[in-house]
């Protein structure tokens, strides 16, 4: 080549890099645009429980107490004069909370309980011992959860860690304490989902994602699990006054995305999506407190809420087939009926 073809390459090549980069600001300016968007609809939209019942005689049983929303949530039902029954996995972390739980309750009727949901051993000894020592249960507040591991994991129960652990670990002590509930009527159950259920499709044929796991299919589906469960329990205990709701937190910063994600999905998350739209804790449990309280929802069930409000999940989550072949699928993991 030329020196009279490097000077007219040169230019050319200016032109490209200049073009490049106009290109990186204006696809840098319009996902800051967006971003400020999403994080305003957020700020707008979020809600807050203005309801002012009193929960005096009421006992309550929050799981995942002791961080993030389910401490929020004990903590505010403690303050409307509740008992509060809080658990956490462990206990020196559990104290802690407890003694911040008490104090900023104005010294609430609080008692901390041990529970390690991806153990079926630890949810039955917490059920029996609350059946041993509580004369009555009114609330309970299926909140405790966890991200999914990278790789498919197994519990000790043979069952895969994740969904055992935000479902079928709570399915089984809702299943032990459904009795309880119902001589305490009116009673309700509500469970912490998340809008992320729209992502998940139960497959019959691989249930708990033996053959195409990942740990944002494993979490979302654990999610959609939680709504089905909601509905079917909701249709069965129709007359019996024991209400079933779930419900979408929205995005929390909490505990929850602390731990060092090693996957995108898990790094998408902890380091770009929750510190631009997460809500604080407090914010985050708003919901749950509405649907323990709300005097209007008195009879509403089987219905799913955000921002305080009831709104439509995924379509297929509406499906009642797949709602009653997702109920058989974890009795049958638990192997246990979970309702007669």
């Amino acid at each position: 080549m030329s020196d009279g073809d490097d000077d007219e390459a040169l230019p050319q090549v200016l032109q490209v890099a200049w073009e490049s980069a106009l290109l990186a600001v204006r696809v840098a300016i319009v996902l800051l645009a967006l971003t400020f968007g999403a994080w305003f609809y957020s700020r707008v939209t979020s809600k807050r429980c203005k309801c002012p019942t009193r929960l005096e005689g009421k006992t309550a049983l929050v799981t995942g107490g002791s961080a993030g929303i389910g401490y929020e949530t004990a903590k505010a039902l403690a303050t409307r004069g509740a008992r509060v029954i809080f658990t956490c996995r462990n206990m020196e972390v559990g104290q802690k909370a407890l003694a911040s739980m008490i104090e900023a309750s104005g010294g609430g009727d609080i008692v901390l309980k041990q529970l390690d949901l991806s153990s079926l051993g630890s949810v039955r000894r917490l059920a029996y011992d609350i059946l041993d020592s509580e004369p009555r249960l009114d609330l309970l507040v299926n909140n405790a959860g966890r991200m999914a591991p990278p790789r498919r994991t197994l519990t000790d129960d043979d069952l895969e860690t994740t969904i055992q652990s935000n479902h079928l670990g709570h399915a089984l002590l809702t299943g032990l304490l459904l009795d309880l509930l119902k001589r305490s009527a009116p009673s309700r159950i509500v469970v912490v989902s998340s809008i992320l259920h729209g992502w998940a499709r139960l497959d019959l044929d691989d249930p708990f994602l033996e053959h195409h796991y990942s740990d944002s299919r494993a979490y979302c589906l654990s999610k959609l699990y939680n709504v089905y469960f909601a509905r079917e329990l909701a249709d069965k205990l129709r007359g019996e006054r024991v209400t079933v709701n779930a419900l979408h937190p929205g995005l929390v910063k909490s505990r929850f995305f602390r731990e060092r994600p090693t996957t995108l999905f898990g790094k998408f998350l902890r380091y770009v999506v929750v510190p631009l739209l997460g809500k604080s804790p407090m914010e985050g449990a708003q919901t749950s407190i509405h649907l323990c309280l709300a005097p209007e929802l008195a009879h509403t069930t089987g219905r799913y809420f955000k921002e305080c409000r009831e709104v439509r999940p995924a379509e297929h989550a509406l499906n009642p087939v797949l709602q009653r072949q997702a109920w058989e699928i974890t009795e049958q993991a638990l192997n246990v009926r979970l309702c007669d």
